[in-house]
């Protein structure tokens, strides 16, 4: 049994899977999972997923996820674009669980809560 948890370990990282309390992403296939049940997310709702675990409980502010999404300034867009994102990830995992992952910090912004 501790040789299979040692594979499933090392196979996780090179793949770069992240879970959390259910919450399972897969960045290799584009994949993400609550509890088994797939999430169907934009390419922007699954890139924010992917920056908040890989940040676990560290407070990201909308400028820092405006940098990392919107790389290239793809888009003429706001702070208030990151929220609409933001919420639109939240009902799609609300629908799958109750868990509330992504928390919002009051002026200063937004973590993912791991536990």
């Amino acid at each position: 049994m501790v040789r299979i948890e040692a594979v499933l370990r090392r196979t996780a990282s090179r793949c770069g899977k992240l879970t959390f309390t259910g919450l399972t992403i897969k960045p290799a296939k584009g994949e993400a999972q609550v509890d088994g049940a797939p999430l169907e997310l934009t390419n922007f709702e699954f890139r924010l997923l992917h920056m908040f675990m890989q940040h676990p409980g560290q407070i990201l502010s909308r400028t820092q996820i405006l940098d990392t999404i919107y790389e290239n300034n793809e888009k003429a867009v706001t702070e208030r674009t990151i929220d609409v994102h933001i919420k639109n990830l939240r009902e799609k995992i609300k629908e799958k669980t109750p868990k509330d992952y992504i928390q919002t910090v009051r002026g200063m912004g937004y973590k993912f809560a791991a536990n």
